[in-house]
């Protein structure tokens, strides 16, 4: 099975990204960790929020317009009076500022971003091979 056919059965999102403010991702974080709800353990590059908050802690890998791509950490989610504004304008993911300036998304949101779930990839490796 390619790669390919990989992220065309695991494509969750394609849409906007958009970026938080600068230190925003951090304090959230700081909070979520603290919290309980996620952890730093490594293999990312860097933090984004996704709309649904079921997703906190997991794995995304992000692929921009561009090829470019990165593996990102779900830190965050859509406050719950927010949803029906970012389904509206096709949100897909909110990059930390340090990603957002690496990735060309400050000035603007950037169109066809698209998101796929790593751990929904290894389950699929694992019930192919």
């Amino acid at each position: 099975m390619s790669i390919l056919l990989f992220f065309a059965t695991l494509l969750s999102l394609v849409g906007q990204a958009t970026r938080m403010n600068p230190g925003c991702m951090e304090e959230v974080v700081e909070n979520r960790v603290r919290w309980g709800q996620i952890d730093l353990a490594g293999g990312y590059e860097g933090f984004v929020a996704l709309l649904e908050c079921e997703h906190l802690n997991r794995l995304v890998l992000v692929s921009m317009p561009d090829g470019e791509m990165f593996v990102g950490k779900v830190g965050d989610c859509a406050a719950a009076q927010d949803r029906e504004m970012l389904i509206g304008r096709n949100f897909a993911v909110d990059l930390s500022w340090p990603l957002a300036v690496k990735y060309g998304v400050v000035d603007d949101v950037v169109e066809g971003v698209s998101v796929y779930f790593l751990a929904e990839m290894r389950e699929l490796v694992r019930e192919c091979y």
